[in-house]
């Protein structure tokens, strides 16, 4: 699969255009965005807005993460640190609401959301970085 050009509006809107319809079709709680680190910031921005514009401003509620897979050094905060901060650039209010850690699996989602007692369907956004 060739990596996606961000910097191209058209790759850019078709992949936004993708992801509302696989959460619209499948009725899913939310989404996946894989190898976030290779994906423009804008293009993550927008892909929040559009979601909330379409999803949350009618009450719908989404939980958006992206995968990262940094350099980890064991489970110091304070060693790790830099990686940290590498996701939060990602979170935020118009944002991704978490982050999960390829290798490990570590959450770092900064609010719950979801359904108690039933599994949450998701689907992962994947880009493949060359």
């Amino acid at each position: 699969m060739p990596d996606v050009n961000w910097k191209d509006r058209n790759a850019s809107e078709q992949f936004i255009s993708d992801a509302l319809w696989w959460l619209e079709t499948f009725d899913l709680d939310g989404a996946r965005v894989d190898a976030v680190k290779h994906v423009e910031d804008l293009a993550t921005r927008n892909l929040v807005a559009q979601i909330n514009q379409r999803f949350e401003t009618v009450g719908t509620d989404y939980y958006l993460k992206g995968e990262t897979a940094m350099g980890w050094s064991g489970h110091s905060l304070e060693v790790n640190q830099e990686q940290y901060g590498a996701i939060n650039s990602y979170m935020g209010a118009e944002g991704l609401d978490g982050s999960d850690r390829a290798a490990g699996g570590l959450a770092r989602g900064r609010r719950q959301r979801g359904c108690v007692g039933e599994a949450a369907r998701g689907v992962r956004l994947k880009v493949e970085a060359g």
